[in-house]
C-alpha cells in the first residue's frame, strides 16, 4: 500500500523516500525528528515525533522516539501530518536513517485519503 518508489529531492541533491527518519529545524527552539510515510505528487505525509533536541541529531534510536499524547507535559507529536513540498523543505530536513513504514503508521494517511482535507505549509 505504501508508495515506496517515489523520492523527494531537495535542492541539496538529497533523495528522501518513505521510511526515512529525518531531523528537522523547529524555529529557534532546536530540532525534532520526522518519519516520511508516503510521498504523493507534491505532498509528503510524515509522522512528527514529540522528541526535541538542542542540536541537530545525526543518530537516534528509533525505539526512543515517541508521539506522546496531548496530556504529556513535555509536548506531543502527530501521527500523520500532510505537508507541502515547500513546507517540508523549509524544515531543512537531514536524513538520519531509513526504516520500513508499518501498517499501523499508515492509519492516519488512510483516513486522510478518504477526504484529502488539508495540506500544511
Amino acid at each position: 500500500m505504501t508508495k515506496t518508489k517515489k523520492a523527494f529531492q531537495l535542492t541539496s541533491g538529497d533523495d528522501l523516500a518513505p521510511g526515512d527518519l529525518c531531523s528537522i529545524k523547529i524555529g529557534e527552539s532546536g530540532f525534532g525528528v520526522i518519519k516520511i510515510l508516503v510521498i504523493d505528487q507534491h505532498v509528503l505525509h510524515v509522522r512528527k515525533y514529540k522528541n526535541r533536541f538542542s542540536e541537530r541529531p545525526y543518530d537516534v534510536t528509533p525505539a526512543s522516539l515517541s508521539i506522546g499524547t496531548i496530556n504529556d507535559s513535555d509536548g506531543f507529536g502527530v501521527g500523520h501530518l500532510p505537508v507541502s513540498a515547500s513546507g517540508f523543505a523549509s524544515w531543512m530536513p537531514a536524513r538520519i536513517c531509513r526504516q520500513d513504514v508499518t501498517d499501523e503508521e499508515l492509519q492516519g494517511y488512510r483516513c486522510w485519503l478518504e477526504d484529502q482535507s488539508a495540506v500544511y505549509d
